[in-house]
């Protein structure tokens, strides 16, 4: 048996994706049973819960203790839980840093046999570029807590190369015992059909201009999504260019108030439930992924690239932003935020079709599971 742990992840787009979609994904395409075992907080636990449960029947959901900065103790729950079930795993999966920890243990005790890093980002860096955490006893021990998911676990995943160059540069990781599987889409984007009548319908939709170049900009507004940057280019670009609108999927701002303000019927904003955000993507034309130069983003692979991709946009990026930028450049799939052409122009379906072929071929799960029952097979 193999348990995929989280620690303080809670159910969102990004949830459904990337933890609950790949733990049925690796139960259904290989031989081992596969449990997720999530610790979430305990405010709002029971409605959560049956969230996670609905989507992961199978899942075993636990309550975090108060405060993350008491997360080791919940170590404790964990093993009890394990005994309880009568469960030995072969390996736990901890996704990232703090549930890798809790497998580290569980291995010291005999509670299963390997452990693997499951490596989202550089978490060290991000807590200290974007004050994740406040709490100094967290911040002046996460580096150390990194280094040793990182040097200690039988295996690691990485998300980026440039992860992997991270490591070896921060803990002197000898690159070797590690495989990289960007940011994978959830199943939804791998079924979208695209066609003049489906672009025109979704601009019809959202109340878009049909006759103009749409940017979209989806996701979060958290820090390290560098809205300062994203307004700076987008006055930018709409002052040069008439012919360009703006969307919005997400929650709205003062600045998206600011630039509605300033550019009349030119910028849109809708926050979409996850299940909806394709079908509004593929009447847009580029999307947007502008990030700050910090360690956080220079190691990335944010699942949007592959989203607006399988859409067919065109990506406008940041230079280093992961794996991601020199891909960019080297496949034609859009440009840097810093090096673009006089005037966008818009994308023809012969060119979406091209954009999401390639989307299907590099960022769906089934082209990772060879590499999923290797790493199987060198850890259990």
């Amino acid at each position: 048996m193999i348990i995929y742990l989280t620690v303080g992840d809670q159910p969102s787009g990004v949830f459904n994706s990337q933890v609950i979609d790949f733990v049925n994904f690796l139960a259904a395409s290989t031989s081992q049973k596969v449990k997720l075992v999530a610790f979430i907080s305990i405010r709002g636990f029971f409605s959560n819960r049956r969230q996670i449960q609905k989507k992961c029947p199978n899942a075993f959901v636990l309550p975090m203790l108060p405060r993350i900065k008491n997360w080791e103790k919940n170590k404790y729950l964990f093993f009890a839980s394990l005994k309880l079930l009568g469960l030995k795993p072969s390996l736990i999966m901890g996704r990232n840093v703090l549930a890798t920890l809790i497998a580290l243990d569980a291995k010291q005790k005999g509670l299963t046999n390997k452990v693997l890093f499951d490596g989202r980002g550089a978490i060290s860096a991000e807590w200290k570029e974007y004050r994740v955490v406040e709490d100094s006893f967290l911040e002046e021990n996460i580096l150390h807590w990194e280094q040793k998911a990182v040097m200690e676990a039988d295996w690691r995943i990485a998300v980026s190369n440039k992860l992997v160059e991270f490591w070896n540069t921060s803990f002197h990781y000898k690159p070797g015992n590690e495989t990289v599987i960007p940011c994978t889409l959830d199943q939804s984007y791998e079924r979208i059909e695209l066609s003049d009548t489906q672009v025109q319908a979704a601009k019809e939709r959202i109340g878009l201009a049909p006759d103009k170049i749409t940017l979209v900009y989806s996701g979060s507004t958290a820090g390290w999504q560098s809205g300062s940057l994203l307004r700076l280019l987008l006055e930018e670009l709409l002052e040069n260019q008439t012919t360009l609108q703006v969307l919005f999927l997400s929650e709205e701002t003062a600045t998206i108030r600011s630039l509605a303000a300033k550019y009349p019927g030119r910028i849109k904003s809708r926050l979409l439930p996850p299940n909806e955000v394709a079908s509004f993507l593929c009447g847009c034309d580029y999307g947007l992924l502008v990030r700050e130069q910090t360690i956080t983003n220079q190691v990335a692979a944010p699942v949007k690239f592959a989203e607006y991709l399988a859409c067919g946009l065109k990506v406008l990026i940041s230079p280093n932003l992961g794996d991601y930028s020199e891909l960019v450049e080297k496949e034609t799939l859009g440009y840097l935020s810093t090096a673009l052409p006089p005037q966008l122009e818009k994308i023809s379906l012969t060119d979406k079709t091209r954009i999401q072929q390639f989307a299907l071929q590099h960022f769906i799960k089934q082209n990772y599971l060879p590499d999923y029952l290797e790493i199987i097979k060198q850890t259990t």
